[in-house]
């Protein structure tokens, strides 16, 4: 994981290094400070233990490069009309909020570590069959019922779904496309399972080409988010593997074909547009970070009193994704009148479209609490560290997924919104109760195996 977070800031540090000195009066680039910083927090979240936190914070610090490459790209094929802006404030700020979270992680780890050291991360055998086949069939319907409600796949319609995707009707099940993550990260985990298809080829080549399909069902419907979700969990658990060469070269791979697949999806999504996405160098990178291109723009053009003026309330409208709309209902709150309150659909008005604009949460932070944000955000990285050292100590196969599929949402808040980043936490909620249930009634201890049933309980 070293190795593949550094390659990207040392040619991001020379392109910048260049790029100063051919054009000293663009000031669109990241001054000295922000250079500094970043670097500063990559390497303080070398020191982190946990494999799975280090992985989010390392994402949450190159974020703010690719969002840079961005900026710079899109003002090379734009001619600086949109984002022609100074980006320092914005960027330290952004660098501050990471940099909290790091230094939280690291002082947890320091106080709560010496008492509950964290064990090493084990491949687990022995979950419920049953489990297993539901998870594996919703991907099917799911699919199924956005096929059905639109009329065909929308990422592959050759029309640009990009403008639309908000007020489209993807069916009944579209709102647990989480569970198709869930899906994705334990087929990956059982083609990694030595013990169970060690030596049977044939199979782990089926088993990671249902990783593949999974992750095209993710994106089917023209966003990028779920399979962004299992692309990052499935980083994290490669990389929390025994450090060999094989595996290190594994992460790498991945990485660089999850940001091939980010920057593809970008561009078959927009339909006949596509044809023209490689017309240069620059318009391929100025699709990767156009949600912290956004919210530079945001920081800098937009003033906090008119956004919260608009009707922005963080705090409401997380609070009322996070909770049950049973609940809300007995207080009189209208769940999905209070979510229409969130950054997305504020900022929206604000760009003058009909589609989510997305500054991830540390711009919504900037909205709701100017630099008290960098505090809540520090916080946050507390959530991440007792996610993350959950998910190192589980010897659970389908838990130890979901705590993945909730990294992986919590690694891309930084480009989300928080309705969508802690919101998930209901459904992710539900389904670990509906497992419980499933276990209780099959009467499976699976994370406790017992030497009378271990023989004879089915492994996946």
């Amino acid at each position: 994981m070293l190795i593949a977070a550094l390659i990207f800031p040392v040619l991001f540090l020379a392109a910048y290094i260049i790029l100063s000195i051919a054009q000293p009066d663009v000031i669109y680039l990241p001054d000295t400070l922000n250079i500094v910083t970043v670097f500063l927090t990559l390497w303080a979240s070398i020191l982190i233990r946990n494999g799975y936190a280090r992985g989010v914070c390392f994402f949450w610090s190159i974020w703010f490069m690719l969002g840079s490459v961005s900026l710079y790209a899109q003002n090379q094929v734009q001619g600086g009309l949109n984002y022609k802006i100074d980006p320092t404030s914005a960027n330290q700020y952004y660098l501050y909020c990471v940099a909290a979270a790091v230094a939280m992680i690291l002082v947890l780890e320091k106080v709560i570590g010496r008492r509950a050291p964290d064990a090493p991360v084990r491949l687990v055998r022995g979950s419920n069959q049953l489990v297993w086949l539901l998870v594996l069939a919703f991907p099917l319907f799911y699919a199924a019922s956005i096929y059905l409600a639109t009329g065909d796949i929308p990422i592959f319609s050759g029309r640009n779904v990009s403008a639309a995707m908000y007020e489209v009707d993807y069916g009944p099940l579209h709102g647990f496309g989480i569970f198709v993550t869930i899906a994705a990260l334990m087929a990956w985990e059982k083609a990694g399972d030595r013990a169970s298809i060690a030596g049977r080829s044939p199979l782990r080549l089926a088993t990671l080409a249902l990783v593949g399909f999974l992750l095209l069902v993710a994106a089917m419907d023209g966003r990028r988010a779920l399979a962004i979700f299992a692309l990052f969990g499935i980083i994290l658990f490669a990389s929390a593997e025994p450090a060999r060469p094989v595996e290190r070269i594994k992460v790498v791979l991945i990485a660089a074909l999850a940001l091939l697949g980010y920057v593809t999806a970008a561009t078959v999504r927009t339909g006949s547009e596509a044809s023209k996405a490689f017309a240069s160098i620059w318009e391929p990178l100025s699709t990767i970070g156009t949600e912290y291109r956004d919210y530079v723009y945001g920081f800098v053009r937009l003033s906090r009193d008119d956004v919260l003026g608009a009707g922005y309330d963080w705090l409401g409208s997380t609070l009322a994704a996070l909770t049950p709309s049973v609940f809300l209902n007995a207080l009189s709150i209208d769940k999905a009148a209070t979510i229409q309150t969130d950054s997305a659909r504020i900022l929206m008005n604000f760009w003058n479209v009909k589609l989510g604009i997305l500054i991830g949460l540390p711009g919504e932070l900037w909205f709701a609490y100017e630099w008290a944000g960098v505090a809540v955000f520090a916080f946050f990285g507390a959530a991440v560290y007792g996610v993350s050292a959950l998910a190192v100590r589980t010897n659970h196969f389908v838990y130890r997924a979901i705590l993945l599929s909730l990294l992986g949402v919590w690694a891309t808040s930084v480009q989300g919104q928080s309705t969508v980043t802690f919101g998930l936490l209901l459904p992710l909620l539900y389904f670990s109760f509906f497992i419980l249930l499933i276990e209780f009634v099959s009467n499976r201890r699976t994370h406790v195996p017992t030497a009378a049933n271990a023989a004879r309980r089915p492994r996946w």
